[in-house]
């Protein structure tokens, strides 16, 4: 059971209802407290508070580059807020999100106890697997195809360049990964555990060892 107001929230929206309805559920059921409540994108770091923030609802609307740019702002603050990403979300949509570093993706018509569960997984450090999550690790990110696929499993573009740079023969750290991809280390660290997850083994490098193995990257130099 998570002890009353410890996970502080930011609720980013545009519809003043939805942002209403979700706000007196989670401060009601006492797991939650709103600490940043705005109708866009446009006032978040301006208005960003100071003691920092748990875990980000944010409403993706037609405009996905915004968002995304949004997303690489939040996660650079020194809290390293989790992004919870609710709206009308395609596979392809939620992957470009999820390879940003959002942890859990949500329609709109979501029931209450859905967001309820996705808060509290977040602010715990966890990702929110439902049914959309899991359709976005497969979806196409681009026009171009679905990233690589060899033996059983298919990688998404972003899991294929950092899983390239994990086996670079320089053993790049994970900020250093970070930088060349225009990304955070937490979010690397994140795509690191999505690889744990496919591949199997639980350290680096069992991962390289694997992904060599596979076939998944080119013979290692050096």
């Amino acid at each position: 059971m998570v002890p009353v107001h410890t996970i502080s929230l930011a609720l980013i929206h545009a519809c003043p209802a939805m942002r209403c309805g979700l706000r007196q559920f989670l401060e009601l059921a006492d797991m939650a407290r709103v600490v940043l409540e705005l109708d866009g994108l446009e006032r978040v770091r301006s208005s960003w508070p100071v003691e920092g923030v748990q875990v980000v609802m944010l409403h993706v609307g037609h405009e996905v580059s915004p968002v995304l740019e949004l997303i690489r702002w939040l996660l650079r603050q020194p809290s390293e807020p989790a992004v919870l990403a609710v709206g009308d979300l395609t596979p392809r949509v939620g992957g470009r999100l999820a390879d940003e570093g959002v942890r859990a993706l949500l329609h709109g018509n979501a029931a209450q106890e859905e967001f309820r569960k996705a808060v509290t997984l977040l602010a715990a450090g966890g990702i929110f697997p439902n049914s959309l999550w899991d359709a976005q690790r497969v979806a196409p990110r681009t026009g171009k195809g679905s990233g690589t696929t060899k033996g059983q499993l298919k990688l998404t573009e972003r899991l294929e360049e950092v899983l390239r740079l994990l086996c670079d023969p320089a053993d790049l750290s994970y900020a250093a990964i970070g930088e060349r991809l225009g990304i955070v280390e937490s979010t690397v660290r994140y795509h690191v555990k999505e690889l744990f997850t496919l591949f199997g083994p639980r350290t680096r490098h069992g991962l390289v060892c694997a992904a060599f193995h596979g076939g998944y990257v080119g013979k290692r130099q050096g």
